[in-house]
């Protein structure tokens, strides 16, 4: 007889330790912020990055105060670069990551000019 999903999740956990939600600080809830950040987790997860990298860049936006989509529709590009490149520095971070302009800060708190010539947000598609 197949086992029921609750008791194959607390077996994955038992034998796992955590999951990535939990590395990366997310309090899941059903509320827009904890799923949005679970959002962003996962597209970061989803990239040709370490998984360690993903969770550490996703931290580092929580950090920077990019927890909800209106968050992060008011940053700029640069903050939004900077906050994951901040988490990576000690580890090896593809080059097409940092895709800021090389005058950008590698702190959340100053923009770089090319956002500054852009305006406040990155265009969009």
């Amino acid at each position: 007889m197949a086992k029921p999903l609750a008791r194959i999740a607390g077996d994955l956990l038992d034998e796992h330790g955590t999951t990535y939600a939990q590395q990366a600080s997310i309090d899941l809830a059903d509320r827009p912020a904890p799923l949005f950040q679970l959002l962003v987790l996962a597209n970061l997860l989803a990239a040709r990055i370490g998984a360690d990298i993903a969770v550490a860049a996703a931290r580092e936006l929580w950090d920077a105060g990019l927890t909800t989509p209106a968050h992060m529709r008011a940053s700029t590009h640069c903050q939004r670069v900077a906050a994951p490149a901040t988490a990576a520095t000690t580890r090896a971070l593809p080059p097409a990551w940092a895709a800021c302009p090389s005058s950008c800060s590698r702190t959340t708190a100053v923009t770089c000019a090319g956002c500054a010539q852009r305006g406040t947000r990155s265009p969009r598609p």
